[in-house]
C-alpha cells in the first residue's frame, strides 16, 4: 500500500447529478471499443478473449469477444461508470487503468451517444505449479484435489482463500494448475472427491492382523468366538486421508510459500497425502417435553478456525430418524457444532395461498445446539432439547418528501457476526406487514446486524435508503447488538435525502488524477470494523471525478491510495497508517458535499 500526502480545494457546493436524474431504460446509445493486447515488451493482439465491461453501479454491464486482430466493441450501453476488464482461460487479465492484477481499476464515465475508443487492456500469460501427488508409501495417488491459495481480503479480514483454476492428480499421481497471476502461494491437497470417498462423511474402516484372524475365525475358519468379543464394524477404528500443504503438513503457518512470477511455472511440487483417524456423532433430539422429535433437520459445522475451502466439509447436514437419532461420520479430530431446529407449536402453519417469492420462508422458533471435541472416537449419547428462540420485532418510518414505498415489499434480515471458531444460526428475512411493522423469529443468542432491503432499488438514482437501525440505544447498521433475550424495540428510519460527497481527484496542475485510490473513514477508530459503511473506497473516474452516496454523517479523514489491495482499507493498521497522512472532513445529515482533493502537493 502506498498513500499520498493530499490537498483539499474547498469548492461551492454544486447541485447533485443524482438529484436530476431520472430512470434509465437498460440499453443506452454509447459505445466503448478497444483493444486487448498482451502484456509484454512487444504486444501482441490477444485473439477471442473475453471482455467485460460492468456499470459499477447497476451491476450490470456485458461481455464482449475480441476479433482475430485482439479488438472489441461494445454498443448500446448505458450512460454510467464502467470498469473494463479481459478474460481467457490460462491468462491473467489486469483491469483497465489498475497497476497490476486483482487491483482496481479505473472507470470509464460514459453519457448517452458517447463514443469511447482507442483503449488499451492487457493480459499476461499465468504462471504454473506441478508436481506429483503420493499416498503414505510414496505411491501415485490419483483424483486428488489440488488447490493454490493465496491471503485476501474476505469481508474485512485478510483470509487464506483458493485462487486459481484448482486440479486434480491423474492416474500417476501428477497435478498442474495454470493461469495463477504473479504472487505468493501456498498449495494444498485433499481426497474430498476420491473414488473410495463419499463426499459426504467418506471413511476406511481400519484393519488389523488381529482382526483379520478375528474374522476368520467368526467364519468357520479357526474356531468360533463368543458375541460379547465380537466388534460392528461401526465400533472399529476408520480413518481417512487428512488434507495437507505442501510439503506435508496440516498447518497452514507451517506451509512452504512458493512464489510466482509472469508466466512462470514451478515444478516439482511433490508432497504425500496421509490417514488420520476419524470419528462419529451418534445422537437425539428431543422436545422440550422429552419426546423424541422424527425428521428433524441437524446440521454440523466445524468450530475450527481453518482455511476457507479447504479441508474435511466445514458443514454437514443430516435428519433424525423414527427413532429421532442422527449419525454423522468420517469426521477428523477438532472442535464441532450439532444445530437443529424444529418448528414450534405457535409458528404459523403454512400459507394456503402462494406469497411472494423471497418472503415465504420462515425460520422455525424452536432450536438446540451441542458442542463436541472428536480425537478418533466415537462420541454418543448426544442428546439435543429443544428451546424456543427470541423474538426480534419493531417498526419502519419514512423521513421525506418522497412518496413511501410499500413497505410489504421490503425484506429486513437479522445477520449474525461470529468471530473466527464461533458459530451461529441465521434467521430468514421477516415479513413487513402493511402497517411497517415486522418480526423476526427463532432468533438464537449471539451477536447480529439488522439491514433492511428494497427490492430493485438503484443506488445511482434518488429513491429511500435505510438510514439507522436502532435497537436498545445502539445503531445495528454501526455496531452489532448482543441478542440474549426478546426486543421489540427496533426502528428501522429510512430517508430520501442521503448523504453524498462527490469532487474530483487532481495533481497540483489541476489535471485529472484517476491512478489512485480514494479512501474515506471514521475518524472514530470504534467504527474501524470489516465491511464498515463508514469506511469506503473506490477509484475515480478517467475524468478524476468520484461520488459516494449514502455516508451517514460525522466526521471522516480522507486520503489518497496510488497501490492497495480490494478490501484492504478494512484492516485497522492499514487506517492507523493512512490517518497520519490524511485530512479531516466533516459531512452532515443529508448534506451533497463537493471536494476537490489535490495529490503530491506536499504538506
Amino acid at each position: 500500500m502506498t498513500a499520498l500526502f493530499l490537498t483539499l480545494l474547498l469548492a461551492a457546493p454544486q447541485q447533485p447529478t443524482r438529484d436530476a436524474a431520472v430512470a434509465k431504460p437498460a440499453t443506452g446509445t454509447a459505445s466503448v471499443s478497444g483493444i486487448v493486447v498482451t502484456d509484454e515488451p512487444e504486444p501482441k493482439p490477444v485473439r477471442r478473449a473475453r471482455v467485460s465491461i460492468m456499470d459499477i453501479e447497476r451491476r450490470a454491464g456485458a461481455t464482449v469477444i475480441t476479433d482475430d486482430s485482439g479488438r472489441f466493441t461494445a454498443r448500446n450501453l448505458a450512460a454510467g461508470r464502467y470498469t473494463i476488464t479481459p478474460h481467457k482461460n490460462a491468462w491473467v487479465g489486469t483491469a483497465y487503468g489498475a497497476t497490476r492484477p486483482g487491483r482496481q481499476g479505473t472507470p470509464i464515465a460514459v453519457s448517452d451517444r458517447q463514443t469511447i475508443d482507442k483503449l488499451t487492456v492487457r493480459l499476461s500469460r499465468g504462471g504454473v505449479i506441478t508436481g506429483t501427488i503420493t499416498d503414505e508409501y510414496g505411491r501415485p495417488l490419483p483424483r486428488a484435489n489440488v488447490t493454490t491459495f493465496r491471503y485476501s481480503y474476505v469481508g474485512g479480514t485478510r483470509t487464506l482463500v483458493p485462487a486459481g483454476s484448482g486440479a486434480v492428480s491423474d492416474d500417476r499421481g501428477v497435478y498442474r494448475i495454470y493461469g495463477l497471476s504473479p504472487g505468493q502461494y501456498l498449495v494444498g491437497t485433499n481426497m474430498r472427491s476420491a473414488g473410495f470417498m463419499s463426499p459426504m462423511g467418506g471413511e476406511i474402516l481400519q484393519t488389523s492382523d488381529a482382526a483379520i484372524d478375528r474374522a476368520l475365525s467368526e467364519r468357520g475358519g479357526g474356531g468360533s468366538v463368543p458375541a460379547s468379543a465380537r466388534r460392528r464394524d461401526d465400533e472399529r477404528p476408520t480413518v481417512a486421508y487428512s488434507p495437507v500443504f505442501y510439503p506435508g503438513t496440516a498447518a497452514s503457518s507451517q506451509a512452504t510459500v512458493i512464489t510466482i512470477g509472469a508466466g512462470e511455472e514451478r515444478s516439482g511440487i511433490d508432497f504425500p497425502l496421509l490417514l488420520i483417524p476419524t470419528s462419529r456423532i451418534e445422537g437425539t433430539v428431543v422436545g422440550a417435553d422429552g419426546a423424541v422429535l422424527a425428521n428433524s433437520a441437524v446440521n454440523l459445522i466445524s468450530s475450527e478456525v481453518g482455511v476457507v475451502g479447504f479441508g474435511f466439509e466445514s458443514f454437514r447436514m443430516s435428519r433424525t430418524n423414527a427413532e429421532g437419532r442422527f449419525t454423522f461420520s468420517g469426521l477428523p479430530p477438532g472442535k464441532y457444532s450439532v444445530l437443529s431446529r424444529a418448528a414450534g407449536p405457535r409458528d404459523a402453519p403454512a400459507p394456503a395461498a402462494p406469497v411472494r417469492p423471497g418472503v415465504e420462508m420462515t425460520t422455525p422458533s424452536m432450536w438446540a445446539m451441542g458442542e463436541v471435541t472428536l480425537d478418533g472416537h466415537t462420541v454418543s449419547g448426544l442428546t439435543l432439547t429443544l428451546q424456543p428462540g427470541f423474538t426480534v420485532s419493531g417498526r419502519l418510518q419514512f423521513s421525506g418528501t418522497m412518496a413511501p414505498p410499500d413497505p410489504t415489499r421490503l425484506r429486513i434480515t437479522l445477520s449474525p457476526v461470529t468471530n473466527p471458531g464461533q458459530v451461529n444460526l441465521g434467521t430468514s428475512p421477516a415479513i413487513v406487514n402493511a402497517d411497517g411493522t415486522f418480526t423476526i423469529t427463532g432468533v438464537t443468542p449471539g451477536s447480529y446486524r439488522m439491514t433492511a432491503m428494497i427490492p430493485g432499488a438503484r443506488p445511482d438514482l434518488p429513491g429511500w435508503v435505510l438510514a439507522s437501525a436502532v435497537a436498545e440505544g445502539r445503531d445495528m447498521l454501526d455496531l452489532p447488538l448482543q441478542i440474549g433475550q426478546n426486543i421489540s424495540d427496533v426502528m428501522l428510519t429510512f430517508t430520501d435525502s442521503p448523504a453524498e460527497l462527490s469532487g474530483a481527484l487532481q495533481d497540483p496542475a489541476g489535471r485529472p488524477a484517476p491512478d489512485y485510490s480514494i479512501i474515506v473513514f471514521a475518524s472514530d477508530r470504534t467504527f474501524w470494523t470489516p465491511q464498515s459503511r463508514r469506511i469506503r473506497a473506490m477509484r475515480p473516474s478517467a475524468d478524476g471525478r468520484f461520488i459516494m452516496r449514502s455516508l451517514p454523517p460525522g466526521d471522516y479523514l480522507i486520503s489518497a491510495v496510488a497501490d492497495i489491495e480490494d478490501g484492504e482499507w478494512f484492516d485497522p493498521n492499514v487506517l492507523q497508517q493512512l490517518g497520519r497522512v490524511s485530512m479531516p472532513i466533516t459531512i452532515a445529515d443529508g448534506e451533497k458535499k463537493t471536494q476537490n482533493i489535490q495529490v503530491g502537493a506536499g504538506r
